[in-house]
């Protein structure tokens, strides 16, 4: 995005100093590294898809509904390898699209596992022809499912697989760090197409204004967005948060808080940090709001919105996401802009997804659906042409008209594809012409190159096969808190609970001196926080140990754990067996399980197994929550 007709200034602000992630350019030194640098793979394959567009799609055959699961093929590709446990934890999803996409022909539901899986180092047209898949062209779900879901890091499957990949099919990707959260995924996806999660057709708009860049976007994206969809789809409900009104307050309602939408985009500046720094895994590409502008010092956490700030509070179920901003997506090791032949600039350590949408996807109590975003800087030439200041907000108005008519995400992620195809070619044909002698003005070539850069770099997390579900306004129930905890992979299945809170419930992550033993006191701000904290301490302890006071362990048994939700205190889909209740001053209450009228030993001894160790995780807390009470005190006086 350009701040003047003379340089061009970059979208994306460096959290450690405030400052600009990119200093502006001349035109001429962006010409210097777009000719510094051969055309790709990548953007090869982007022209000559823009050049087959004219004469066929690039949806799959025109006889195949895209719509339809059954028509279209589903499949899943995980690196070569992959560890087992992760392909267990999505198992309820994969049976799920199994026997949706193979109900008619079994072959259009693809499990791409082991040597069949991703090779490291392996570029998408060798990888289709392993499989016997047209390299370009519509896709023919036969011999290649449509919609295809990638599964691990970029380090695992590189980013760039899945751009390749995007431009014929329908591409999403799942990375998560624990089993739960691969788990908790596959479950939401589930409640959602069983119709337990249903929302209001509501769209949320976000839109920063704190520099010149984010009013662009605040004002031709978000804006243009707002007066657009609102007039063509009056079915839906359109809220817009823009300028004073974007502040991280106004997010936290909108992303996991009382005013999640449906679908919600917000356009910001993406927070980065330096390579290295200790923050950058954890807040690279987190959304700078309205509280903190560039240039203006450091950022603080209470001036953006990062993973840490969806609590497990939040309630994400069924959402969809656009983030536009610098990162948002992950951040390659390699910067691709600032480099000329033979040189490479490393941002990062390794390459990696941001922590964001990976937490919205993996959430605890129900995750979003899918989350779509940018990896590495995102430029305002998405949606504004330079030479004309111009709003070109049309394939973001396709994208949203396509998915809130219902039709799969990755169906209506198409629309990028086709302009990052459009944009290649004529960048492509223009440094041919360079190359050839010829003359393109510098900061036509520039901005075409930037824009073609741009428009690569869109990643869609999540199945590319779901869709919003909603329900008319008046019929849509409050959104869920989903309990979707992982049932083992014993059998019978059990599921043990202890009423006790984690640390975090009492407050304590708020004050870092219990991070190790100070002998120096506190200072006199901090004391007067723990002093008001220290007054309802007793209540809070009070209230802790009533909760603690009972402790019941069930266990359940059922024949097919994919069936097995737990949600408002009820587990659905399983039988109790066992139950045991402990109270603090030793009562207990058992009830045994029994197998053709004897004792069930095998299922008692995992029973008590359990009990075993709920007990334990009792002492822990409560020992926990005296030592708090102690530290506190200490640090008050």
């Amino acid at each position: 995005m350009s701040e003047g007709r003379d340089v061009f200034v970059f979208n994306g602000v460096n959290g450690a100093t405030g400052d600009y992630l990119l200093s502006p350019m001349s035109p001429a030194r962006l010409v210097e590294l777009a000719l510094g640098r051969r055309p790709d793979e990548l953007q090869r394959e982007a022209s000559a898809r823009h050049e087959s567009s004219l004469l066929m799609s690039f949806a799959p055959r025109d006889d195949v509904d895209r719509a339809s699961l059954a028509e279209s093929g589903w499949g899943v590709i995980f690196a070569r390898n992959a560890d087992d446990a992760v392909r267990e934890a999505l198992q309820p999803l994969l049976r799920h699209r199994a026997a949706a996409a193979g109900a008619s022909d079994p072959g259009r539901y693809r499990e791409f596992w082991r040597d069949d899986g991703y090779w490291p180092g392996e570029r998408k047209a060798a990888f289709l022809r392993r499989h016997d898949a047209p390299t370009s062209g519509p896709v023919e779900p036969d011999r290649m499912p449509y919609y295809l879901l990638l599964v691990g890091g970029p380090e695992d499957i590189p980013s760039e697989f899945q751009a390749q990949l995007a431009l014929q099919h329908a591409v999403g990707r799942l990375h998560f760090e624990t089993l739960e959260e691969y788990d908790s995924y596959a479950r939401s996806v589930l409640a959602s197409e069983r119709g337990e999660i249903q929302v209001a057709r509501r769209l949320g708009l976000f839109g920063v204004r704190n520099d010149r860049a984010t009013t662009l976007s605040a004002d031709a994206l978000i804006g243009g967005l707002a007066r657009s969809i609102g007039a063509r789809v009056p079915s839906w409900e359109t809220e817009l948060r823009a300028g004073e009104g974007a502040t991280k307050a106004a997010l936290a309602e909108l992303l996991g808080g009382p005013e999640t939408p449906a679908v919600l985009l917000t356009a910001s500046h993406g927070v980065g940090f330096p390579k290295g720094h200790v923050l950058q895994r954890a807040c690279q590409g987190a959304l700078l709001c309205q509280d903190g502008a560039p240039g203006r010092g450091p950022l603080t956490p209470a001036q953006y919105f990062a993973a840490e700030d969806l609590g497990d509070s939040a309630r994400l179920a069924g959402l969809i996401a656009f983030l536009f901003a610098c990162y948002g997506g992950g951040t390659p090791k390699y910067d691709p802009y600032l480099h000329g032949a033979g040189k490479r600039e490393p941002q990062a350590p390794q390459p990696f997804f941001a922590a964001l949408p990976q937490r919205m996807l993996g959430h605890p109590r129900g995750g979003a659906l899918a989350a779509i975003a940018h990896v590495d800087r995102a430029w305002g030439c998405s949606f504004v042409d330079r030479e004309t200041v111009a709003p070109q907000i049309a394939v973001y108005e396709s994208f949203l008209l396509r998915l809130l008519d219902g039709q799969p995400v990755g169906a209506a992620m198409e629309y990028f594809g086709d302009r990052q195809g459009e944009l290649s070619a004529a960048l492509l044909e223009k440094l041919e012409e360079v190359q050839r002698g010829g003359s393109v003005p510098p900061r036509e070539l520039a901005n075409d190159w930037t824009e073609s850069n741009d428009a690569r770099n869109f990643i869609l997390f999540g199945d590319p096969a779901v869709r919003v579900p909603t329900v008319a306004d008046g019929e849509a129930p409050r959104r869920p808190a989903l309990e979707l905890r992982a049932p083992t992979t014993q059998a019978p299945t059990t599921g043990a609970a202890s009423s006790a809170p984690p640390p975090e419930a009492l407050g304590m992550e708020s004050f870092s001196w219990f991070s190790g033993d100070r002998d120096e006191p506190a200072p006199e701000g901090v004391r007067a926080q723990l002093r008001g904290f220290v007054a309802s301490l007793g209540k809070k302890i009070s209230d802790v140990v009533a909760d603690m006071s009972t402790l019941e362990v069930s266990t359940y048994v059922t024949g097919d754990s994919d069936e097995v939700f737990v949600g408002e205190g009820d587990l659905i889909g399983a039988r109790l067996r066992a139950y045991t209740r402990v109270s603090l001053d030793g009562d207990t209450v058992v009830c045994v399980p029994e197998r053709e009228g004897e004792l069930d030993r095998e299922l008692l001894a995992l029973h008590e197994r359990m009990v075993e160790q709920a007990l334990k995780a009792r002492a822990e807390m409560m020992k926990t929550v005296v030592d708090a009470a102690a530290s506190l005190m200490r640090f008050t006086k």
